[in-house]
């Protein structure tokens, strides 16, 4: 199912790139920029689409008809001149505004294009080679000297790979010692519980992004200690499957439900977790039920060339398959470090939580036959105050007071801790201008293009203000029934300022240019509104049905 879901979305790819041979934009994959007209730069990560074609190109199989067509290489030699056409002249990529220097679109269209370049070499000129060899060569060397500040292990597993190609490509001493270094960063951003870092913390979603890179690294290079931290995550990845075929989301640090299933198929001869993912993902994909390509636009072809990746190492059958663990008997499971904690009673009532992001969870509830009869997601507690500032519950860093008590018939989980301003910032006419008129006279310096991206980031995804409002989200959870007590409370004159207080509901907080796509489980997440406080303190309790 995995190739002909591809196929299926070929058209879709090869619909945003410029096939025009007449147009001075011939091979760019950005079709805002060269279809649309409404931006002023094309976007150098969606070059990466060249790398699918690529793949499509040189795979066979019974209904390829892409496959050795002269059309689709033509397509791929302008996509990859286009590219080099795009590298600025220190090596690096813009992707949002110019003078941006993205670190992680410049890291993943430059594997991309490595990868791209050892698949058609044979039938480029010797100018295409050494302009191809010299453009990897400038983005390698940029990715050498330079790192973000920010823990984006996704990031730094593509740069690793790019290096580690590059240096298989041209052998340059300087280009290995950058990979090693890069390899370096990665190892600092693992956590002995079994996941690397996005943004400090754990995200399912963009874990798997991560894995599939360092599993193609591990392919080439046999290193086998990377291979013991990449089996060691799939323990904790197991928990974050739930049987109505949602993963991730809102209980990951960037909110992402996006699964690349790569790394599943590649482990799958060697460990029996992998295995049953394999297994778990083959079964939604082919129902059309798990969360895929054709959910979102942004990033989609990601995991069409995962899915490519996944076809070529899969095992045909998979047998003696293990469930995973929401789709077993009852348990349960903490992993202080991430904050997650999953657990399944004996009524089928399946929860996994983030305690580390005020108690945002994923429900559902199933049969003996793990048919699902009910389900919802819920992002905590929310305030809506009258001057249209948001205060929520869900933020990674609010330092959250967590207990877990337990007897025979019942686990109780206790989260308390201070809500945070939102931060929901919208462009204007005049703010776009002069974020414009900035970007193209003071970015063109390195190091304030590097405190300017370090400003955006802080501003619009890891820095939060803390409000005057406390929260408390208590869980009781016994064979038989789950249950929530919400508490909210506010001190002195900030009573008066609330316009409305918003339990539960899909409601995402920060900005993740991967993470809003549609699930079945919004349609039955609906949140519980208050439109007034009569005191200090108003408390909202909920059985899970």
């Amino acid at each position: 199912m995995y190739i002909e879901f591809c196929i299926e979305n070929t058209p879709r790819v090869l619909g945003c790139l410029d096939r025009n041979l007449l147009s001075q934009t011939y091979g760019c994959a950005d079709w805002k920029y060269w279809h649309d007209k409404n931006i002023d730069i094309p976007s150098g990560h969606d070059q990466e689409m060249i790398y699918f074609l690529a793949l499509i190109y040189s795979t066979p199989f019974n209904t390829n008809i892409y496959y050795k067509n002269k059309v689709i290489l033509e397509y791929i030699r302008a996509g990859v001149h286009f590219w080099t056409k795009s590298i600025r002249d220190n090596g690096f990529l813009d992707e949002f505004y110019k003078n941006e220097a993205q670190f992680g679109a410049t890291a993943i269209v430059t594997w991309a294009m490595s990868e791209t370049f050892l698949i058609i070499k044979d039938t480029l000129s010797k100018k295409e080679v050494n302009a191809i060899i010299s453009t990897l060569l400038k983005s390698g060397l940029w990715l050498c000297r330079n790192d973000e500040k920010t823990n984006l292990c996704n990031h730094q597993s593509q740069a690793l790979l790019a290096l580690y190609n590059i240096n298989l490509i041209t052998d340059v001493k300087s280009i290995h010692n950058g990979f090693l270094e890069k390899k370096k960063r990665v190892l600092r951003l693992f956590h002995e519980e079994g996941w690397f870092e996005e943004y400090d913390f754990f995200d399912p979603g963009y874990l798997t992004t991560t894995l599939s890179f360092l599993s193609r690294y591990w392919k080439s290079s046999q290193d086998n200690h990377m291979l013991s931290l990449i089996v060691k995550c799939l323990e904790i990845l197991k928990y974050c499957f739930l049987p109505d075929w949602r993963f991730g989301g809102i209980v990951g640090s960037r909110n992402t439900k996006h699964c690349w299933p790569s790394t599943f198929e590649i482990l799958s001869p060697l460990n029996d977790t992998a295995k049953s993912i394999s297994a778990y993902y083959r079964n939604g994909l082919g129902k059309g039920v798990v969360f895929n390509p054709s959910y979102q636009d942004r990033y989609f072809v990601q995991q069409l060339y995962d899915y490519i990746w996944s076809y070529t190492n899969a095992t045909h059958i998979l047998e003696d398959i293990k469930p995973l663990p929401f789709l077993g008997e009852s348990f349960k499971k903490h992993f202080s470090d991430s904050g997650i904690f999953a657990i399944k009673n004996k009524n089928g009532q399946c929860l996994l939580m983030n305690l580390k992001k005020g108690g945002v969870y994923h429900y559902c509830r199933v049969n003996n036959h793990n048919e699902v009869l009910s389900q919802e997601i819920n992002s905590g507690m929310a305030i809506v105050l009258k001057n249209n500032k948001v205060i929520s519950s869900d933020y990674n860093k609010g330092l959250n007071h967590i207990s877990i008590k337990e007897t025979k018939e019942v686990v109780e989980v206790s989260i308390r801790g201070g809500m945070h301003y939102s931060k929901y910032l919208f462009p204007s006419p005049f703010k776009f201008i002069l974020f414009r008129l900035f970007t193209l006279m003071f970015c063109r310096v390195a190091f304030v293009r590097k405190i300017f991206r370090q400003f955006l980031a802080k501003i619009l995804i890891m820095s939060r203000k803390r409000a005057n409002v406390d929260f408390e989200r208590i869980i009781f959870i016994s064979g038989d029934k789950i249950s929530l007590l919400n508490r909210v409370k506010t001190h002195g004159r900030f009573l008066h300022c609330i316009e409305r207080i918003v339990f539960g509901g899909n409601l995402v907080n920060i900005y993740v240019p991967y993470s809003r796509g549609f699930e079945q489980a919004d349609l039955f997440s609906k949140p519980k509104v208050f439109h007034f406080m009569e005191n200090e303190t108003l408390e909202y309790s909920q059985q899970l049905k």
